[in-house]
């Protein structure tokens, strides 16, 4: 009997490389954000997510160049090479992907972050900036339910301090409540299609500029 895979979430992961000397970087230019941290409204976690951007998409595009292409690289392969039986039309980017957002996340004690998604086309992507061994991870719930009783399905990728874990934007995800934690920091980012081409804010990464930008001259 052979067993097929129906449907498929991908996740990529890596470990940066010279962690040391980019977790300085990134703290630097976190450190020039501070004043630019509010409160989410919604957990209370710390953000500059609404406030103003510091050159974030560009920053992290610098910082990540390199495992950005390689994962770009690989989603394409997967969508090329994996052994899913689902009918694939996928042959090509479509649209432009950018870097279009980016920011910075605190998480203190008894805090957490509600089940919530980056949008429904694209991939985010999280960094752990600073991860202690009892810090909680990120928690994911499939866009599915469990064939055997139809209940949410969780998974936690595991992950340490200067993983880099890119997913589906649309996968649901959270973090938990812990007490007695201190200064989990993460840096979140989205790369998406880009409505217009329009580079201010965002980063292009691949796809094809010129037919997008046709179309939205019809």
């Amino acid at each position: 009997m052979e067993k097929l895979n129906l449907f498929e979430i991908p996740l990529f992961k890596v470990s940066l490389s010279d962690w040391d000397s980019r977790k300085q970087a990134i703290m630097n230019h976190y450190n020039s954000c501070v004043p630019d941290m509010d409160p989410d409204p919604d957990s209370g976690l710390l953000t500059n997510y609404f406030n103003g951007t510091k050159g974030m998409s560009h920053f992290v595009y610098d910082v990540f160049r390199n495992e950005i292409s390689d994962f770009i690289d690989s989603l394409y392969s997967w969508h090329m090479n994996n052994d899913s039986c689902m009918i694939r039309n996928w042959d090509k980017f479509r649209y432009i992907y950018a870097v279009n957002s980016a920011w910075f996340q605190l998480q203190e004690s008894n805090q957490s972050h509600n089940l919530h998604c980056h949008g429904q086309q694209g991939f985010s992507a999280v960094c752990y900036i600073n991860l202690k061994e009892d810090h909680k991870l990120t928690e994911f719930v499939a866009p599915f339910r469990d064939y055997d009783n139809g209940m949410y399905l969780f998974a936690v990728p595991p992950a340490k301090e200067g993983d880099l874990i890119f997913f589906p934007s649309h996968v649901g995800h959270y973090t938990v409540p812990q007490p007695d934690i201190k200064d989990r920091l993460i840096l979140s980012f989205n790369i998406q299609p880009m409505i217009t081409p329009n580079t201010e804010h965002c980063v292009p990464i691949v796809g094809d500029y010129y037919s997008i930008a046709l179309r939205n001259t019809d």
